[in-house]
């Protein structure tokens, strides 16, 4: 059948965007250009909550990767214990969240046309299905690239922080399996990233803005942030080479070389994560790599309130998965007291993920809070219950393991 090329100018009472593409079956459009403004609504909620999901998961991935970074600095982890439970594991988690996120943007890419059987028209549900790996022909673009890379990166990285487990770690105590295991896969994953980054500021069209809209276009300034993380973090790994670093009787390498490179590189990296919950605020629900999901609105303004909520909702989530990593990696019992039966505690675990993740599905769904009661104290409620809870949490951190925040001075 011949391909035809098709230009959609679309108006419903919830927004307005602009959708042009390559469309395989003539007839067929896509759910944007659905009339029904209920069926339209129902897909940008679930697109919105999709995007919400991918911008938390970014966060707590890099704000964990801060965590290891600083970690590393000499003096900071007084034995291979405390490296364990501050470096290997925040990274390895905060792999595992970089992994999810990319997932969820990668998702939002391929699916970008899908109505996701929210239409009436069984005709657009059948042609754009839901998908889950491969792409349609007509949603491969530079953003689609950016994400593959990205997805490919986090994976590299999964692999990395895997290392402090058998058969890896003992590989990893060869020359070669140190420089295959730590450094050639953390600096290809890093390397993957900054493509990323390049594809993704090639397709929002970065060579073209000036000073002045630089600093309003975030699908742009996340590119450049990404893009320093990626250089900054290749350069932490690919130092170590040959044990480059590690071999040096002085900490100035491990400061200059490692350290330094990957605690600023985390910092640009969460900077970036952030950007994302911004722009989902703002209604930009491709996060920079799909343009047809803006949903254009004139009250898409960004809550002080709730961007204060949601960086309680990433420490929470943070901790959680944090813990899990710990239960399931076997080193729970040497850092918790009371934690006679692993089984109760992973389960505990798991339902407050489980609470946090259903927390977060209800934020995507609400930009704003309607004035009307009991809408006000039901957020509120819920916002407060939040805060308690991060509170509680780190008393019973320091509760369980008093030497978790000891000073090297206090465990010597």
């Amino acid at each position: 059948m011949r391909m035809s090329r098709v230009s959609f100018d679309i108006e419903t009472p919830s927004f307005v965007t602009r959708l042009s593409f390559e469309d395989r079956e003539a007839g067929h459009d896509s759910w944007v250009s659905v009339r029904d403004a209920e069926s339209v609504e129902n897909v940008w909620t679930f697109k919105s909550t999709v995007a919400f999901w991918a911008a938390v998961y970014f966060v707590i991935g890099s704000a964990l990767f801060v965590i290891g970074s600083i970690a590393l600095y000499p003096g900071v982890c007084p034995d291979v214990g405390y490296v364990r439970a501050w470096v290997d594991y925040p990274f390895m988690v905060g792999a595992w969240c970089f992994t999810a996120g990319n997932y969820a943007v990668y998702f939002q890419v391929i699916n970008r046309l899908s109505s996701h059987g929210a239409s009436d028209n069984s005709a657009v549900n059948h042609v754009h299905s839901t998908r889950w790996l491969i792409p349609e022909r007509a949603d491969v673009s530079l953003g689609y690239w950016a994400c593959v890379f990205n997805l490919i990166g986090s994976l590299f990285y999964n692999f990395n922080t895997m290392g402090m487990y058998e058969p890896l770690e003992g590989y990893k105590k060869t020359p070669a399996g140190y420089n295959l295991v730590y450094v050639m896969s953390g600096s290809v994953g890093s390397a993957c990233f900054i493509l990323a980054a390049i594809l993704e500021g090639e397709y929002n069209q970065w060579r073209k803005c000036s000073w002045q809209t630089l600093t309003t276009n975030w699908p742009v300034l996340m590119s450049c942030f990404s893009l320093i993380g990626g250089v900054l973090f290749f350069v932490g790994y690919i130092s170590d080479l040959n044990h480059f670093v590690e071999e040096a009787d002085t900490r100035a390498r491990t400061i200059e070389l490692v350290a330094t490179p990957f605690t600023i590189g985390s910092l640009f990296f969460l900077a970036s994560s952030w950007m994302m919950q911004v722009m989902w605020k703002a209604r930009m629900f491709g996060l920079g790599f799909a343009k047809e999901l803006t949903n254009r609105r004139s009250d898409s303004t960004v809550s002080r309130s709730q961007q204060i909520m949601m960086l309680f909702y990433c420490m929470n989530l943070g901790m959680c998965w944090l813990l899990l990593g710990k239960l399931l990696g076997g080193d729970g019992a040497g850092w918790y007291k009371d934690v006679g039966d692993i089984g109760w505690l992973c389960n505990n675990v798991l339902l407050r993920i489980a609470a946090y993740n259903t927390i977060i599905v209800l934020a995507s769904i609400v930009h704003g809070v309607p004035p009307d009661c009991p809408y006000p104290c039901m957020f509120w409620t819920m916002r407060i219950t939040t805060i308690c809870d991060f509170c509680s949490s780190i008393a019973w951190l320091a509760h369980e393991n008093p030497s978790l925040f000891a000073s090297e001075q206090a465990v010597m």
